[in-house]
């Protein structure tokens, strides 16, 4: 069921824009994320930047520690998890009185402007932005290790560890488990209007059909990145880029060593780049 159209195969330019080996002001950038027209990344050690002509130039005012997990960019907001939970306002960082330690999330989702975060022991939270409350939602998910999670405009999807795939339409308030006929090990989850894929221990990559349950293997791939409606897998000097529809949209090939790549994001007629080595 997996219809290949055309194929933008681009002999991408990595041009550049930091490279740990020459700065280490930025460490390892880990997230790249949009707001407002610009382009925000984070790393675990150095805090927010945003991308300018320039290069890179931090955005730490208002910030306690540098430290931190990534930048959530909503719809109308923009995030960072650090020692607290940070609001960006007017250039500067506003720290958020909430509910709830930033420090307990391991994987994370926005759903409209809202975030729903999991936790590796205490199970789901979901934060309002007109509340600016966490409130736990985790009515129907048997066990609280959140392994993943992903959402579109509609529909929310967690791996929970007990190898069980959840699913709610209605802001999390309610989830029910997908019965998969599947023995390995889940990695990781995307969900679509009409698909689940899912990666598992053996870097399988499926398409599983919400409606019938039939599934159809993608490709193999270790990495699997995630954006909102589209998931990248990679093999040598290449980088497939398929969309919501599941249509192999865009090859991307390299000739230089990116080290481990923990994020890929397009905006306008660039792709970016964030790895081990650098950011491109």
């Amino acid at each position: 069921f997996l219809l290949f159209f055309t194929i933008n195969k681009i002999n991408a330019q990595w041009k550049p824009i930091y490279l740990r080996a020459v700065d280490t002001a930025f460490l390892e950038i880990n997230r790249i994320q949009e707001f407002e027209g610009k382009i925000y990344v984070s790393s675990n050690q150095s805090g927010p930047a945003t991308l300018n002509q320039n290069g890179l130039s931090p955005q730490i005012n208002g910030l306690e520690k540098l430290e931190g997990s990534g930048l959530i960019a909503t719809s109308n907001n923009l995030f960072y998890l650090g020692n607290s939970f940070y609001k960006f306002n007017t250039g500067q960082w506003q720290k958020l009185n909430s509910n709830f330690n930033p420090l307990f999330i391991n994987v994370y989702t926005t759903f409209n402007d809202d975030i729903i975060a999991g936790t590796s022991q205490n199970g789901l939270f979901y934060y309002s932005s007109n509340s600016n409350q966490w409130i736990a939602k985790n009515s129907g998910i048997l066990d609280n290790r959140i392994i993943n999670i992903h959402s579109n405009d509609t529909t929310c999807v967690v791996l929970a560890g007990n190898n069980q795939i959840y699913i709610s339409s209605d802001s999390a308030n309610n989830w029910n488990s997908i019965n998969l006929n599947i023995n390995e090990e889940l990695k990781d989850v995307f969900i679509t209007n009409t698909h689940l894929v899912i990666k598992d221990q053996n870097n399988q990559i499926s398409a599983i059909n919400l409606d019938d349950n039939s599934t159809a293997l993608i490709t193999n791939s270790n990495l699997f990145i995630k954006n909102k409606s589209y998931f990248v897998t990679q093999t040598t000097g290449q980088l497939f880029i398929y969309n919501e529809n599941l249509n192999l949209s865009h090859q991307l090939n390299y000739d230089r060593d990116l080290g481990e790549i923990f994020d890929l994001y397009h905006s306008s007629n660039n792709w970016y780049l964030a790895s081990e080595k650098g950011l491109y």
